[in-house]
């Protein structure tokens, strides 16, 4: 059961976190109707993947520290809250700072994940674990998009900001009730 629940886990997150890549490029250019569009969108999605980057390593840390559990269920609620913020964001600055947060608490999400399914694996298991999560993360970044969109064409180009912290949201209810504690301090 735990085991399933971390897969529940990363399949709910990486799923929010691509909702907005192909409405990202739309959204900017509401924000910036003169702008340079194409520009600020990288800018954007680059902000996001370089805090990524360093809060994997910072976080993955700190997840060794104090449990992967608990970094988890951080990384879940900030977020929520990060992503729930883009929903009302006025300006191209205000987006990018949100997006960097998100970057850096996701890649919290991702180094803590990651051991946590090293830890949950099966001893003689461990590759079918990895394939399965390679597998969970491939279906969640091929319907992503698609859900995006749709909620886009449904909500306008802010829904799939809610809809991203509604799932991160259940994400850390799911880590908080189904992970097992003994994550909390490896």
């Amino acid at each position: 059961r735990p085991l399933v629940s971390a897969f529940g886990i990363r399949l709910m997150m990486r799923t929010s976190s691509r909702l907005m890549g192909p409405i990202m490029p739309l959204f900017v250019q509401m924000l910036v109707p003169d702008g340079r569009v194409a520009t600020l969108a990288g800018l954007v999605r680059g902000a996001s993947a370089a805090a990524g980057a360093g809060g994997a390593i910072a976080l993955g840390r700190v997840s060794d520290r104090v449990g992967h559990r608990r970094v988890l269920m951080g990384c879940s609620l900030a977020s929520a809250i990060l992503y729930a913020a883009q929903f009302f964001a006025a300006n191209v600055t205000q987006l990018i700072i949100l997006q960097a947060g998100s970057g850096l608490a996701m890649g919290g999400t991702l180094a803590a994940l990651s051991a946590t399914l090293a830890n949950l694996a099966p001893e003689g298991h461990q590759g079918a674990v990895y394939g399965t999560d390679a597998t969970v993360v491939s279906l969640a970044n091929g319907v992503a998009p698609m859900v995006g969109t749709a909620l886009a064409m449904v909500w306008g180009l802010r829904g799939p900001f809610l809809c991203a912290a509604f799932l991160f949201s259940l994400a850390g209810l799911v880590t908080s009730r189904l992970l097992p504690r003994a994550l909390a301090h490896p």
